[in-house]
């Protein structure tokens, strides 16, 4: 497993894995609800504040942005290097922020 997060209603917990997974645990049930794969291994995950809305970060440096309750990606964000910098890219397959 790479990272956890608790959803702010506290009523799902998402896991990100070295298998390219995320997982979403409902609480209520203690069952695995979905699973969603990534294209690369991923390494973090966090929640927006108050939504069920979160963000996964990826080995690889991209950030993938998902709903909770829908498991669809919103966005995604790869990352580029200009020189010693890096910035983030958003997508051609991005969509609005999915936000229940």
């Amino acid at each position: 497993m790479g990272s956890i997060a608790l959803s702010p209603a506290e009523d799902k917990l998402v896991s990100t894995s070295k298998d390219q997974t995320v997982k979403i645990l409902d609480l209520s049930i203690l069952k695995i609800k979905e699973s969603y794969p990534l294209p690369e291994p991923a390494s973090t995950v966090s929640f927006f504040p108050s939504t069920q809305t979160f963000a996964v970060g990826t080995t690889n440096g991209s950030i993938f942005v998902l709903g909770a309750e829908k498991m669809k990606e919103t966005m995604k964000f790869e990352k580029i290097h200009k020189g010693n910098n890096s910035d983030y890219l958003l997508c051609e397959k991005s969509h609005h922020i999915y936000a229940d």
